[in-house]
Parts: C-alpha cells; sequence; structure tokens
C-alpha cells in the first residue's frame, strides 16, 4: 500500500532532524584533513624558508655593510690630509695665527735657516714631527707671483696652547691683504704616505699581518685630520670583527666598535713578497709597501636554520684591494716632487 505524502514527508522530516551519523562526520573530518593538511604543511615550510632567508640575508647585509667600509679604508689609505683650492696645493692643514703676526711689512713667518722658529698656529692636527709641509705665503697664485713657498719638515709639535710647531725657514713669509681681507700664512701637507697599509714589523704595533689590518691616512676625507685604524680578527672563534679608530699623529684611541659578530674564519692576505720603493726617491728607496689587500671572512648565525637545525655560514672574499693613494705615491710623488713620500708617523698605534 502506498504511504500518503503527508506521512512521507513527516518520515523526511525526522531524519532530517536526526542530523549526520558518527560515520558521515569521521568521513568529512577525514576529507577536511586531507584538503587542509598539505596547505598548512606548505605554510610551515614558507615560515621556515622565510626565516631560513631572512638570517642568511641578515648575515650577508652585515658583512656587506663592513667589506664596503674597509674596501673605502683601504683606498683612502696614505692619502695626505689636503683638498683642492684656487692655489692647487690644496686646502691648509693649519694656518699661522693672525695675532702673532708683526712688523712692516706685516711678517707672519721670519727666516731662520740655521736655527728652528717657533710659529704659533691655528691647530696642529694632522702635523707630527718629522712631516714635510708646503710653506705658503698667502692664498692666489702666490707662489710663483708674489713671493716663495718652501718645504719645511716639523721639527717639534707643541700641542699647546698655544698650539705650535717648530722649524727651520728659508724665507719670511708675510701677511697677505686681498680686497680688505688679510691672509696669514697657511701650511699645506705634502705628498703621500707610501706606508699608508702599515707593512708588518712596524713599531709600536707590529703593523699589518694575517689576523690584523692597520692603515691611517685621511681616511674620512675631512682634509685636516689623519687617523689611524685597525681591523683585528677575533682573538678566538667565535668572535668578533673589530674597528678601532686612533688620532695618527698621537696615537690616542677615539673609537672601537665590533664591526661583525659571530666570526668563525679571518683572514687578511697582502703580496709576497712586498713590492719596494724604487731607487731614487731619497731615504724611502727600499722600504717595503703593502700595495693590495685580500680578506676572508666566514660568518656564522646566533640562531640556528629552521630547517637545517644547524646555524647558517656565510664566507665573503676580497682578494685584491688596492690603496690607490699608495700606489700613486709610488708613481707620481717620488719622481716629481721632492719630499713627496712622507716618513709614517711616530706616534701609530
Amino acid at each position: 500500500m502506498t504511504k500518503h505524502p503527508k506521512a512521507l514527508q513527516s518520515n523526511l522530516s525526522k531524519r532530517w532532524q536526526t542530523g549526520f551519523t558518527l560515520l558521515e562526520l569521521l568521513m568529512s573530518m577525514a576529507i577536511f584533513l586531507l584538503i587542509v593538511a598539505p596547505i598548512v604543511g606548505a605554510l610551515i615550510t614558507s615560515q621556515k624558508t622565510y626565516r631560513s632567508a631572512e638570517l642568511r640575508v641578515s648575515l650577508e647585509r652585515n658583512m656587506r655593510a663592513a667589506f664596503e667600509l674597509l674596501a673605502q679604508e683601504i683606498s683612502q689609505a696614505g692619502l695626505q690630509p689636503s683638498g683642492i683650492d684656487s692655489d692647487g696645493l690644496g686646502v691648509p692643514l693649519t694656518t699661522v695665527v693672525t695675532g702673532t703676526c708683526t712688523g712692516t711689512p706685516v711678517t707672519c713667518i721670519s727666516a731662520s735657516p740655521a736655527t728652528d722658529e717657533s710659529v704659533q698656529v691655528n691647530s696642529v692636527s694632522g702635523i707630527y714631527p718629522g712631516e714635510w709641509l708646503w710653506v705658503d705665503a698667502g692664498p692666489g697664485l702666490d707662489c710663483s707671483v708674489n713671493g716663495p713657498c718652501e718645504q719645511v719638515v716639523v721639527d717639534s709639535v707643541i700641542q699647546g696652547p698655544p698650539a705650535t710647531i717648530k722649524a727651520k725657514f728659508q724665507y719670511n713669509h708675510l701677511l697677505q691683504t686681498i680686497n680688505g681681507t688679510s691672509y696669514p700664512t697657511p701650511l699645506y701637507g705634502l705628498g703621500q704616505y707610501p706606508q699608508g697599509i702599515v707593512p708588518a714589523g712596524a713599531t709600536p704595533s707590529g703593523g699589518s699581518t694575517s689576523s690584523r689590518l692597520e692603515l691611517f691616512g685621511d681616511l674620512n676625507g675631512t682634509g685636516n685630520s689623519l687617523l689611524a685604524v685597525v681591523y683585528a680578527c677575533p682573538n678566538s672563534f667565535p668572535g668578533p670583527l673589530t674597528r678601532t679608530v686612533y688620532d695618527a699623529t698621537t696615537g690616542t684611541q677615539t673609537s672601537s666598535t665590533n664591526l661583525i659578530g659571530n666570526v668563525t674564519a679571518c683572514q687578511f692576505t697582502y703580496p709576497n713578497p712586498l713590492p719596494t720603493i724604487p731607487s731614487g726617491c731619497g731615504s724611502m728607496s727600499g722600504t717595503a709597501i703593502i700595495t693590495s689587500v685580500g680578506i676572508s671572512i666566514t660568518v656564522q648565525s646566533t640562531m640556528n636554520d629552521p630547517n637545517t637545525k644547524a646555524p647558517i655560514t656565510v664566507t665573503k672574499s676580497f682578494l685584491n684591494i688596492q690603496p690607490r693613494n699608495v700606489i700613486s705615491a709610488l708613481y707620481v710623488s717620488c719622481t716629481e716632487m721632492a719630499n713627496g713620500l712622507q716618513q709614517s708617523p711616530g706616534n701609530l698605534p
């Protein structure tokens, strides 16, 4: 007998109200897990890969910044603190204190060929005993027109106050007045430093070795400071690569920074054998110099790679960074300018 439509509808309604069976729920959950599990797994893998890449990029970024600074300072090593002005001699290291210029005509430095003349200057930054200086009569083309320029070697430096240098001068140097403005005698840096990358065996520091790079010059390009910088590999691994800055004329430390942390290998390399200054360059002929620097550093992360469960390791190497001013000193100053090769300051770190 056929059921009445109302009775059939009533039975279906009752079944719908009873919900899913346990088997149906289990099957639904299984299908859901089959769909979601790969997605979750992909997300976890993606997060691990992202974190791993982030750790590597951080290492690479820190090493790149350190290598850029190191390469820049190697390039600047040996540079005399001077810029360029209308004289062609450069920005002066210092000038004579105007108030000490006396007489008629007004004289800032008096000739004293046989004895030291004490000269008060506005600063002795970048000046040290044994350094050769250009002493100019004033601004403009005075070397060839208005008065003599001369080279003098500094016999002594007094920090002061008042800041004073002593040297022997062949000429009087006059206060110049141009368009109503008075210009005291400027003193310029002369030549360059062929040992701007300090070779091994230098005193008192020991110079550059496989675990240490020592250099000096106008490293930051200010035109009035002579800085020495020491890059040092860790004493024990892992450890930091450090950069320590000194005043090259006094040996006073001014700052120290950990450039790269967790270094596991570090080595500086130099030409072997070192080239030497050729003959015809006065007292510096035959002196060993460093004309290129190589560096290799390996760093590991302080955190483990999420994928490998081990630290990430990155190695970077520069094999031939050339100190352009050292090379220029050899091929220009040695042949074209008397006393163009400066002796290194006696107070290097």
